[in-house]
């Protein structure tokens, strides 16, 4: 069996340098992706892996 921590995605940071103040600045607008997806998934009743490839 895995550990927790091995079946999580490491954070891409290195965090030696940050205070937790920094972690509260907006993500840029310009990193960010977006994707369409339909109304399906704004429903919490719904809980299938087909949301995943829904438009």
């Amino acid at each position: 069996m895995t550990e927790r921590s091995e079946q999580r995605p490491k954070l891409e940071i290195q965090t030696d340098d940050l205070k937790p103040i920094d972690l509260l600045c907006p993500f840029p607008a310009d990193e960010m992706e977006t994707f369409e997806v339909s109304k399906d998934v704004g429903n919490v009743k719904n809980n299938s892996a087909e949301l995943l490839n829904s438009k």
